[in-house]
């Protein structure tokens, strides 16, 4: 080989190292270039993934959040009333404050005056039971569940509400509780006192009574309140008070024959009987023979006549009124009168019964009874054209009233 040879070889020997240098330098590069590569893509999938996460954990923390709110649902209404955001105390407290008084205040009015609402007639309304259901959309099932229940409420959701202004049942009690205070029983005329020309009744006072038409009050109400109407008249009838004459006559009477009598003690009979005619008693009221008729003496009118002194007759002022006192005793009991003292006579007397008469002696003997009725009676006296003594007593009338007959 020539000198000029061996350069050229040495020459292409070291470009060949450099070469093979240059070549391993480039794989080094281009493995750290690889390497770097995979560590971006490593750090950007790293990123990405942790993005993902943190979208993931942010959706479910709002989603957690939405359904979670102690509120009513957004886009929420009930009974046309927006209640999006409120808790349920305070939905109930607006629509008890702001919205169900519209509803049961109203009124309509009586031709009396009186304003009857919706409340007053069993009004009802479930706005409680609606509030508590729409509070619970989206509070059930898995969050998803709930969170999609959120959603569909943004777009609006009603819940209605029914009500009833009234019920048949709240009509009813209030119609029978407002009859109760309209209604009034007639009240019949009393007796203010005896005519004694007649012997007839004179009354005073009486008023007629009052009867609401319920049926119609209750029809009137439950329309008003349907067709919105604002006024009902009452329809109550005037009710006319009984005849008072019809309850008002002879309670008891009695009759006894004095037309064997002395003109004297004829006269002394008429003078007693004279005192005693139209007299009142009240109920309660005590008679005493001797307070009304008085000492029967000259000077009183009387005459001297036949009377019983134990077993035997003497003259004396006044004789003959015990026939009056007997005849008023009987009718007494015939009434059934509260007898509070009577006496016998010591032998039968011709003019009645035996246990029917009742001797009297001023200061010392008396008859008495006392008005067990309910009502005033009235005596009434009279001796009429056949020297009859007729002595009746008149009052209002009960049931079992029967006069004692004429004595035979």
């Amino acid at each position: 080989m020539s000198e000029n040879a061996k350069p050229r070889t040495e020459a292409g020997a070291q470009k060949r190292r450099t070469t093979r240098a240059e070549r391993r330098l480039m794989i080094k590069r281009r493995r750290r270039r690889a390497l770097a590569l995979s560590l971006l893509a490593a750090v950007v999938a790293l990123l990405s993934l942790c993005g993902w996460q943190f979208a993931e954990y942010a959706d479910f923390r709002r989603m957690r959040a939405a359904v979670e709110a102690e509120a009513f649902l957004a886009g929420t209404t009930v009974g046309g009333v927006d209640v999006s955001g409120l808790t349920l105390d305070e939905a109930k407290a607006r629509w008890a404050e702001e919205v169900e008084p519209a509803y049961y205040n109203r009124a309509v009015r009586l031709s009396d005056g009186t304003e009857v609402t919706a409340s007053m007639l069993g009004y009802e309304s479930n706005y409680q039971d609606v509030l508590k259901a729409a509070y619970a959309s989206g509070r059930s099932g898995g969050l998803e569940d709930r969170y999609e229940a959120v959603l569909q409420a943004k777009a609006g959701v009603e819940y209605p509400v029914s009500r009833a202004l009234y019920t048949r049942e709240g009509v009813d009690a209030f119609v029978r509780s407002f009859a109760a205070a309209v209604n009034a029983e007639p009240v019949a005329a009393t007796a203010s006192g005896l005519n004694l020309a007649t012997y007839e009744f004179m009354f005073s006072g009486g008023t007629p009574g009052k009867r609401l038409n319920e049926e119609k009050l209750a029809a009137d109400l439950m329309a008003a309140f349907d067709g919105g109407g604002t006024a009902v008249e009452l329809d109550i009838e005037e009710v006319a008070p009984p005849e008072p004459t019809a309850q008002y006559g002879i309670i008891s009477y009695m009759i006894t024959d004095a037309s064997s009598s002395s003109t004297a003690r004829l006269h002394n009979i008429k003078t007693a009987m004279a005192t005693i005619n139209g007299t009142r008693l009240d109920p309660g009221e005590m008679f005493s023979f001797n307070e009304v008729v008085g000492p029967r003496t000259k000077d009183a009118g009387y005459r001297k006549a036949k009377a019983y002194y134990g077993m035997q007759d003497i003259m004396e002022y006044g004789g003959g009124i015990c026939q009056v006192s007997s005849t008023l005793h009987a009718a007494a009991l015939g009434a059934k009168l509260q007898i509070d003292e009577r006496h016998e006579h010591g032998r039968r007397v011709w003019y009645i019964k035996t246990g029917l008469d009742a001797t009297v002696d001023w200061g010392y003997k008396d008859l008495k009874f006392t008005n067990n009725r309910d009502e005033p009676i009235y005596i009434g006296c009279v001796v009429d054209d056949n020297d009859r003594v007729r002595i009746a007593l008149f009052g209002k009338l009960e049931e079992g009233d029967v006069g004692l007959t004429e004595q035979q």
